[in-house]
């Protein structure tokens, strides 16, 4: 037991300053170029790009790490992006031009990829169902201090060399391989035990993740929910200074977000396990009411989307800061009991021998949910940013699909629950 929270708390680690490299680095990759004078239309079509190629690359890099292991595909997407890291800060110390850093750009969301798949499929292969909201708790907590801590060590270098920002953040990847390395042998031996690396990969193998009926539409939920979710980073903001909040004010909303994430994530999840879901019953290690687990999992995932719903419409009734604040930390608690259960649902019904391919479509459908959502609130933000009341309920609309989507799933899944009993 105490090795699994050493690596629960290695892959946090990897996750967390994974989580930091990029908000010191890539979050004032815009402002370097904006400073050389380059069109911000050409610099987002470049940056743009990267971002959907790194998204579409979730699939592939599931799939590589059912065939050769997702600690290989760790390490090689460590290390890539180390690489890509390093290359972008000569790259800026002999002033390229932009056009140049564009296969580094390229190369780094790929290895990003590669990252975020492979640390997934590590976990759902090596917790077993009662450890898995632990694990995920505990990373969870390492990605948001990366992040929380990421912006002001990036903004502090920045002030003095955009290389050197670079440089550093590439040094980071590297060392990220130490805890690799330290954990590489005991996992692999563990995932051993439960599927057979190296199996043979069809086409439709690859795709089995949406010819399987039930997981599909966990994938369709997740999708309607990254499109509500996003609503927070790329609404919120400009909606709030519209309503004359200063930047102040909305750094603080953020700040309080990843504030509350850090200290309520592992106790509330904990108390919805201890309280709500795990009714204790074990013969060794194993669970005996492992129907009601997942049933009631899949209640917490339509709480935790619930929660950001009435966040959201809360925001309408009132413009004051205090308000707004109370707002932010209802959502928080939704964002807790969303991200981490709905992950666990993912990583729980995917077969053991496709995980990774089956993650790299999970996390494939909640990006395209984040960037559809983009689009989504500008566009009703430019009809109603006038009338907070309306525009808040119309980008709040995709949670009725969503919420049917997760009514259905949790029929299928009680379905497949009676025949196997």
């Amino acid at each position: 037991m105490w090795f699994k929270v050493i690596v629960a708390k290695d892959i946090a680690i990897i996750r967390g300053v994974s989580a930091a490299i990029f908000a010191i680095s890539l979050s004032f990759l815009n402002i370097y170029f904006f400073e050389r004078g380059y069109s911000m239309a050409y610099v987002g079509l470049i940056t743009g790009i990267s971002t959907i190629v790194g998204s579409a690359m979730r699939i592939p890099s599931g799939l590589l790490s059912d065939i050769l292991g997702p600690s290989r595909v760790l390490i090689s997407g460590i290390f890539l992006r180390g690489f890509a890291l390093v290359m972008i800060a000569v790259f800026m110390y002999y002033d390229f031009d932009l056009i140049w850093f564009f296969p580094l750009l390229l190369l780094n969301s790929a290895a990003f990829s590669f990252l975020i798949t492979s640390s997934n499929s590590i976990i759902s292969l090596y917790f077993r169902e009662l450890d898995l909201t632990r694990a995920l708790s505990i990373v969870r907590v390492g990605i948001n201090i990366g992040f929380s801590v990421g912006p002001l060590i990036g903004g502090f270098i920045s002030e003095f060399s955009f290389p050197l920002l670079f440089l550093i953040s590439g040094v980071l990847s590297f060392v990220l391989l130490i805890f690799v390395i330290k954990i590489k042998n005991k996992i692999d031996g563990e995932i051993a035990k439960s599927r057979n690396l190296g199996k043979k990969v069809s086409f439709k193998d690859v795709f089995s993740p949406i010819l399987d009926a039930q997981f599909l539409i966990l994938l369709l939920f997740v999708f309607f929910g990254g499109v509500i979710i996003s609503q927070f980073l790329n609404s919120l903001p400009v909606i709030a200074k519209d309503q004359n909040f200063s930047n102040r004010q909305i750094g603080f909303f953020f700040t309080q977000n990843g504030f509350f994430v850090i200290i309520l994530q592992i106790p509330l999840v904990k108390f919805i396990m201890k309280f709500f879901i795990n009714d204790d019953i074990k013969i060794g290690e194993e669970v005996i009411n492992n129907n009601n687990i997942s049933s009631r999992k899949i209640s917490a995932v339509f709480l935790g989307l619930l929660l950001y719903v009435v966040a959201f419409n809360f925001f309408g009734f009132y413009q004051s800061f205090a308000w707004y604040s109370f707002c932010v930390f209802i959502l928080t608690l939704g964002e807790i009991i969303f991200q981490t259960f709905s992950m666990d649902l993912a990583m729980n019904f995917a077969p053991k021998d496709k995980k990774g391919t089956y993650l790299g479509f999970f996390e494939f459908s909640e990006a395209i949910g984040w960037s559809v959502g983009k689009y989504f609130g500008g566009f009703v933000f430019d009809l109603f940013h006038h009338e907070p009341k309306k525009f808040w309920f119309i980008v709040s609309l995709p949670a009725l699909p969503a919420f049917l989507l997760i009514f259905v799933f949790r029929i299928f899944t009680n379905k497949r629950n009676e025949s196997r009993n």
